[in-house]
């Protein structure tokens, strides 16, 4: 596996490297590669996605996307690999692709590809060729062009949140549909007529300078960005500064709930949002000379990297916890305003 990697992201088996036509594991704490899988001659894009809840990453996969072109037309293939051993545990193909593998990619859930269209959403499982499910698009709504379908879909373990344009005072309206049966898990709407920005965050996400995590991100464009933060199952998070006082100091505060559409909306997994935030904050921290690494250390916000070396880790995975409760909250205590 060379240098010249196209993608890169987390499991829990490790940092997945993505190239042209291959993808290989590499280790987190050894720094080895632990495997390598090749689609030769093919352009390939690849993801993780978790097929079900779960604590100890057993429940992921990853997943590649690729098109077979011949004189019949099109085929989209899928392949799902296991991400301690890259073994194959299901594929599939079908015919005619909606977009090219790097766009597709992005619309995988669970063990189902979505399919979104400007009036109609179809849900299609690994297993089969035949769409499971499919919902229709309110008449005085749609989801856009192709390209603004890829910015206003984001896809989670557990769901799909979809951006749509309105007529109307109610102009934006954001609908989160559960990733098993399409069924609506809530809805939100706004006056106004631009669609804002989405993202979302969970405990992959990096917080790094070179690759920082959407709320990362935002929050450092400074006060003039309007955004908002909602955890499942919809609740605006604003109240978590409310709770940790001195998060205000790094993080800027999202907007309280609203009927005017904000610049931007950032979604959460609902569990890990306070780890992050604590991340992000203690990075800000370090940099602007508040506390040191060893005071930050005594909050159990900096972890070894195995050769002795100590650093705030660039994920909430890197705290290697199970559950967020069993070191949580010694980690946001340096924000709650208490000496």
């Amino acid at each position: 596996m060379g240098s010249d990697y196209i993608d890169k992201f987390i499991t829990g088996a490790g940092v997945v490297l993505v190239e042209k036509d291959k993808v290989a594991t590499i280790d987190l704490e050894s720094r080895e590669f632990l495997w390598e899988f090749e689609v030769p001659g093919k352009d390939i894009s690849a993801s993780h996605v978790s097929v079900s809840a779960g604590e100890d990453f057993s429940n992921q996969r990853i997943v590649i996307t690729f098109d077979d072109i011949n004189l019949l037309g099109g085929r989209e293939n899928y392949l799902s690999l296991d991400v301690f051993s890259g073994e194959v545990i299901s594929r599939n193909s079908w015919w005619w692709p909606d977009f090219d593998p790097s766009k597709r990619i992005e619309f995988v859930s669970r063990d189902y590809v979505w399919s979104f269209f400007p009036s109609q959403i179809i849900a299609r499982p690994f297993s089969s060729e035949y769409d499971e499910w499919s919902i229709d698009i309110p008449g005085e709504c749609t989801l856009g062009s192709a390209d603004e379908i890829e910015s206003n879909v984001v896809m989670s373990t557990f769901s799909a949140t979809v951006l749509m344009e309105c007529s109307g005072q109610k102009g934006v309206k954001m609908v989160q549909y559960n990733a098993v049966d399409g069924s609506i898990n809530w809805r939100k709407e706004w006056e106004g007529s631009k669609v804002p920005e989405i993202y979302d965050i969970d405990m992959f996400s990096l917080v790094d300078e070179n690759e920082s995590n959407p709320l990362d991100l935002v929050t450092r464009r400074g006060a003039s960005v309007d955004y908002s933060l909602y955890g499942f199952p919809g609740g605006n998070q604003s109240f978590i500064w409310e709770d940790m006082p001195r998060l205000s100091d790094y993080v800027e505060e999202p907007l309280s709930p609203r009927e005017e559409v904000p610049e931007v909306i950032i979604l959460d997994d609902g569990v890990y949002v306070r780890s992050t935030l604590a991340l992000i904050a203690a990075e800000r921290a370090l940099e602007e000379g508040d506390f040191t690494l060893e005071e930050l250390e005594e909050w159990n916000l900096v972890v070894s990297d195995g050769e002795g070396n100590s650093a705030i880790p660039n994920s909430v995975l890197g705290f290697n916890l199970p559950r967020p409760e069993t070191g949580a909250f010694s980690r946001i205590s340096f924000l709650s305003g208490n000496d």
